[in-house]
């Protein structure tokens, strides 16, 4: 419940809930004090009518999301013990803590449970007053396939929808969520482009042209369909494709490779064969290169070659020229001021041997640098 009075915060109104780790804040959108009120009183008023319970939304949000219905069902058998009875404005940090103690799995299976459930109420209300809490995201996984390990595997597939599913995932680069809700009305044999749909939250997906590897794969599988779904099993669409995937893997004598790691193989051969950032941007799905660069620039051809170059020092090292600097180690004195700024105390005596034994000294250490040996 909404506290009676605003909160000033950085020269605008807030309405505040809650306290200590569960406190919330609204902007009431005002820097007048009469009118945070007004505001605040409407907020308070609204929120006394009984909100939807959750299940109720998330089954509106399924309804709406069409194409991936029924995945979102598979993800809400998860979710509705933990969540379906509570409102939103019950959904709190300390609410996802438990949710993440008791479910026992990895940080990022609940990151993205979570984020099903936060994308749902968003989309019931943009302002919605439920407060995620996310684990840290775990490392990411950079594995991807030579293209003898994917003759391998495709070789091990005895399933004719995992075959397809690598097939696809190889030449679209599309994720598995956009691969398993794939329908054939969105495959266009006559312009050969294959539209991913729309993608849950931040997730970007693309149309992609169907490349001749993709477009035969398409034709022979579109003969044998007993569904609207691309990739299907007995005629029903698949939640996850994990299980005959992992199959053909132990097959193919492949360890750490998961489905994900086909479309950063896809990137990879893409920055392999110097397909520019912003391209490949595109076809990933990509908001932005800068994603896309911080992953995958690394492979390009000659990558931070210009930058490497540009620290060459034989423009100003003459060791690195070749130059033995016998000139200068005849005339340590002279050196040594010149560098130093200061005359070196003089001996009648020993002067002699002071010398040669500098330019022993210094003709060893110039021996033993290990540009020297590298240079040769």
């Amino acid at each position: 419940m909404w506290n009676d009075h605003p909160v000033l915060y950085r020269g605008k109104y807030y309405a505040v809930s809650g306290s200590g780790n569960n406190k919330r804040r609204r902007s009431l959108s005002t820097t007048k004090l009469d009118m945070a009120r007004s505001r605040l009183a409407d907020l308070i008023a609204g929120s006394r009518k009984a909100p939807s319970l959750i299940n109720e939304i998330f089954e509106l949000y399924r309804e709406h999301k069409e194409d991936s219905r029924d995945r979102l069902r598979y993800k809400w058998k998860v979710l509705e013990p933990y969540f379906g009875h509570l409102r939103p404005d019950q959904v709190s940090r300390k609410v996802c803590l438990a949710y993440r103690e008791a479910r026992q799995v990895g940080n990022g299976t609940i990151i993205r449970e979570l984020g099903v459930l936060r994308a749902a109420l968003r989309w019931h209300d943009p302002n919605t007053p439920a407060v995620f809490e996310f684990p840290a995201s775990p490392p990411p996984r950079h594995r991807h396939l030579s293209r003898e390990e994917v003759t391998k595997l495709i070789d091990a597939c005895e399933q004719p929808h995992v075959r397809l599913y690598i097939v696809l995932a190889l030449c679209t680069g599309a994720r598995k969520g956009a691969l398993l809700d794939l329908t054939w009305d969105r495959v266009d044999f006559d312009n050969e482009l294959i539209d991913l749909g729309v993608g849950e939250g931040n997730k970007g997906r693309a149309t992609v042209p169907i490349n001749r590897t993709a477009l035969e794969t398409l034709k022979e599988a579109r003969k044998g369909t007993l569904s609207n779904h691309v990739i299907e099993y007995q005629g029903k669409a698949l939640k996850d494709i994990k299980r005959g995937f992992q199959t053909a893997v132990k097959a193919a004598g492949l360890k750490d490779v998961y489905p994900h790691a086909l479309r950063h193989t896809a990137a990879v051969w893409m920055a392999e064969d110097g397909v520019p950032m912003s391209e490949i941007a595109q076809f990933l799905g990509h908001s932005s290169t800068r994603v896309t660069e911080k992953v995958y620039a690394r492979y390009t051809p000659n990558y931070l070659r210009k930058a490497a170059t540009s620290l060459e020092l034989g423009a100003i090292a003459p060791f690195f020229r070749g130059d033995t600097g016998e000139r200068n180690l005849r005339k340590p004195k002279v050196s040594m001021a010149r560098v130093t700024g200061l005359e070196p105390a003089a001996s009648a005596v020993t002067g002699t041997r002071e010398r040669v034994h500098m330019r022993k000294s210094v003709s060893i250490e110039f021996n033993r640098h290990p540009f020297r040996t590298i240079l040769k």
